[in-house]
């Protein structure tokens, strides 16, 4: 509980930087997001008897996989479909959120796109609906959405190492795997 709190602190602390650093912002989210299932199914690991490399590959199964969940809760809010997301689109963007997507965008974008980006969530534009198209357009120019899916699909596909080197029969694993196709793919 104590990493899920440094985390909503780090979280906080970004709204209040310039820029923050991709590595900051995938230690925030472990910490905010992935923390968590990583020690719920640990501790039903430690529960179970299981070894203790059994209780570290499910333990990196569960932060993978909440990794995973934080990029595409990031990338449901610019990319998802209003009506099954539930949400109307570029709520982190009008919030100035610093998520996976604007960082990459950041660091990819050349000088007047750079310009465009930070003046957008320094607040010199003012119109909230305005604000989400630029970014958005900006994102689009530089190809994040692709970058965030193979971002998004490079964790599950480490989330599935890790549950593949636990000594379990397959059909007993299947669930976490179904689990975590379903966080992958989800539209809400």
């Amino acid at each position: 509980m104590i990493e899920v709190c440094e985390g909503q602190q780090y979280d906080m602390d970004f709204e209040d930087r310039e820029e923050v650093a991709v590595e900051s912002y995938l230690e925030m989210i472990r910490l905010k997001t992935a923390v968590l299932p990583a020690a719920c199914l640990q501790t039903g690991a430690i529960i179970a008897g299981a070894s203790e490399q059994d209780q570290k590959a499910i333990y990196d199964f569960g932060e993978y996989i909440g990794l995973a969940f934080q990029l595409r809760d990031d990338w449901l809010d610019v990319y998802g479909d209003e009506a099954l997301f539930g949400k109307k689109p570029g709520g982190d963007i009008i919030a100035n959120k610093k998520t996976w997507l604007y960082i990459h965008a950041l660091e990819m974008a050349r000088d007047e796109h750079r310009i465009i980006l930070k003046r957008a969530f320094n607040g010199e534009v003012q119109d909230d609906a305005a604000k989400v198209r630029i970014v958005t357009d900006i994102y689009n120019h530089l190809d994040i959405n692709a970058m965030a899916q193979k971002a998004m699909k490079d964790y599950y596909l480490r989330a599935m190492d890790a549950l593949d080197t636990i000594a379990v029969d397959e059909p007993r694993k299947m669930p976490l795997k179904q689990l975590a196709e379903r966080l992958l793919y989800r539209q809400k």
